[in-house]
């Protein structure tokens, strides 16, 4: 059920002209990266988002900051509920559609109902609100018992703008009009902070020693679990695969290519196994002998 899932977001991403890498097999935190001009999505796949915890909220959100991209979980259902159209529903922080939401997304039809701990919510224009109350002469108080809320309710609508489905909809029977909606979506997600010092404490011996040379030549390092193991940046970015499974490693540099050639940036695999494959393979001793970064980028340009 899930690769059927992962099939149809990919065909909508073909559709709305995204260029994209599939990330199954790849033991990622994502599914598919996309990108379209400036803007990235990483994309996780559940058929039922009750399988979605906050450590793998985290993870997403880190990867997804660390690139500048949107991180977005795509489900099919919550338990037995099936997911409704034009909903983000929101778990741990993260932001989850179905594959319709998600087709309208690409296509910039932003959501504007969001489902927060099992209520339809939206989000109106407060500014907005408080000039048509106003321009209809109503107090707070006087609009408030129109729409059969308190008068706190709607001084709380007037200063955040959120409320119920069913509030915003007595709001536009009252004023026949659904100007005040906004879209819901955001595409700005903040990174979990505690998410770097998680991933340091899953060092083996090989990536604290390639995470410890890259630091020596000045590269800014994070441990991640993507299809790159090691993220590092100076000036340009690199991604990195470090292991020694002989048995993942052919797919997973194929992978990596495939990113670096879609966001942009180098791409290399450190390994202690010989592996030949038509990318920049380096042995731990081989990156221990690079003097500097610039040496590095010359040497990955080679």
């Amino acid at each position: 059920m899930k690769s059927d899932l992962v099939d149809r977001i990919l065909a909508v991403l073909s559709d709305a002209g995204f260029q994209f890498v599939d990330c199954r097999g790849a033991r990622s935190s994502f599914d598919i990266l996309a990108k379209r001009k400036d803007l990235i999505f990483l994309v996780k796949i559940l058929g039922n988002i009750e399988a979605l915890n906050r450590h793998s909220v985290n993870e997403l959100k880190f990867v997804a900051s660390l690139l500048g991209g949107v991180p977005i979980v795509v489900g099919d259902r919550m338990k037995s509920t099936v997911l409704s159209d034009g909903v983000v529903y929101d778990r741990y922080g993260a932001c989850i559609l179905n594959d319709k939401t998600f087709n309208q997304l690409v296509h910039n039809v932003l959501p504007n109902i969001y489902s927060t701990r099992g209520n339809y919510c939206v989000h109106v224009n407060a500014a907005m609100l408080s000039k048509m109350r106003k321009s209809a002469g109503l107090t707070q108080e006087e609009l408030a018992d129109r729409i059969g809320v308190s008068k706190q309710s709607l001084y709380r609508y007037e200063s955040s703008g959120r409320m119920s489905l069913e509030v915003f909809e007595h709001l536009i029977d009252f004023f026949e009009s659904e100007g005040l909606r906004l879209p819901t979506f955001d595409l700005h997600v903040e990174p979990p902070k505690e998410q770097a010092s998680e991933a340091d404490a899953c060092l083996n011996q090989l990536k604290s020693m390639v995470i410890s040379e890259l630091r020596n030549l000045g590269f800014e390092t994070s441990l991640t679990k993507a299809p790159f193991d090691v993220f590092a940046t100076e000036e340009e970015r690199i991604f990195t695969v470090v292991s020694n499974d002989w048995r993942r490693l052919k797919h997973k540099i194929e992978v990596l290519e495939e990113i670096s050639e879609v966001v942009g940036g180098y791409s290399v695999c450190i390994s202690e196994r010989k592996v030949k494959e038509s990318h920049h393979v380096l042995s731990p001793s081989d990156l221990k002998e690079v003097k500097n970064a610039k040496d590095f980028f010359k040497m990955l340009s080679g």
